[in-house]
């Protein structure tokens, strides 16, 4: 079975008003996600976390696990019972993750084919984000209809006042984890260009019986600094090799032994995916700022399925795009 699916372009233009105190919106890099992240003032629910907050806790798990412990009404679980690879999913206010906005940079990562959100793929993505801010139920997000149970939007890397550095992580755990992982950033040049990398490459056996992980991903992003403007590119791919491990066993079963795991060893999914944002913002004034997002999305792959003595497989293949545009007015 193939399912195909291709997305339309959107374009969107918001006028937003806030307090004089928010003087967030002269900086570029945040003009993207202004439109769709609340203030101090707006009548919602939100916490928004940062880049030192991320950091305290971050060894490179998947982003919804650094969520639930960051802030509070989330929980969250994996299919494989650890925190690094495989699936992991999140509920908020009891919504389920397809009923939850997640965006990038102002950009959906929602699947259009489901509503879901993968982080497999991304499994270290909070690593490279300035700051996350959670929304909980409807609250000012402009992306869809899965923003009915609340939103997460992630921010990347400041660029302008990121500073020169170069970082490998290595982290080794239990059954069978390995995190092999480097990162550089230039700083802001004497020519007003800056850019950042990292990629990472991840293993794991998983805690269930063959529930593993075998995956690699790569996050860029690179901009030029005008006198009133900024151009950007941000550039995410990832490519992962999961055992499934989703089926549900009975209490009584996980009581003889937790780690039971009804999937057929030879069932393991190949997916991969990528994502590339070209972002432009120009300050009029201080309080007069625009910015357009051009994106692309897209992701193929399969799963199978042993229903013995047949495997099944089921192949899915997506991709999405669009123009987001937005102008900010700050009162």
């Amino acid at each position: 079975m193939k399912k195909v699916l291709f997305g339309a372009v959107l374009v969107t233009c918001m006028h937003v008003a806030t307090s004089q105190d928010s003087l967030q919106y002269v900086q570029l890099e945040e003009v993207a996600i202004t439109a769709i992240r609340a203030s101090q003032t707006d009548a919602t629910t939100h916490k928004t976390i940062s880049r030192k907050e991320i950091q305290s806790l971050d060894v490179g798990q998947n982003p919804v696990i650094l969520l639930e412990r960051l802030t509070p009404s989330l929980i969250s679980f994996s299919d494989a019972g650890t925190e690094l690879g495989n699936y992991n999913q999140i509920r908020m206010r009891g919504m389920g993750q397809s009923r939850l906005s997640f965006t990038l940079n102002g950009v959906p990562l929602n699947d259009p084919l489901d509503q879901d959100v993968f982080f497999s793929n991304f499994n270290d993505l909070a690593t490279s984000m300035e700051s996350v801010q959670v929304q909980r139920g409807a609250g000012v997000t402009t992306n869809g209809a899965a923003a009915y149970g609340g939103s997460v939007s992630f921010e990347s890397f400041n660029l302008d006042t990121e500073e020169a550095s170069s970082r490998v992580g290595f982290t080794a755990g239990s059954f069978g984890t390995l995190n092999l992982n480097a990162a550089a950033a230039t700083g802001r040049t004497k020519n007003d260009f800056s850019s950042y990398a990292r990629v990472s490459r991840l293993v794991t056996d998983g805690y269930k019986y063959h529930s593993g992980t075998n995956s690699h991903s790569l996050f860029f992003s690179a901009g030029k600094f005008f006198e009133r403007s900024l151009l950007k590119i941000t550039a995410l791919a990832g490519k992962t090799q999961n055992e499934q491990s989703y089926q549900p066993v009975s209490l009584d079963r996980i009581m003889e032994d937790p780690r039971i795991n009804d999937f057929s060893r030879d069932d393991t999914d190949d997916f991969e995916q990528e994502m590339i944002q070209l972002h432009y913002a120009y300050s009029f004034s201080q309080a007069v700022n625009w910015s357009s997002t051009a994106y692309y999305g897209g992701s193929r792959g399969f799963f199978p399925f042993t229903f013995a003595p047949d495997q099944f497989l089921y192949l899915v293949k997506n991709d999405h795009y669009g123009i987001i545009s937005n102008m900010n007015i700050v009162k």
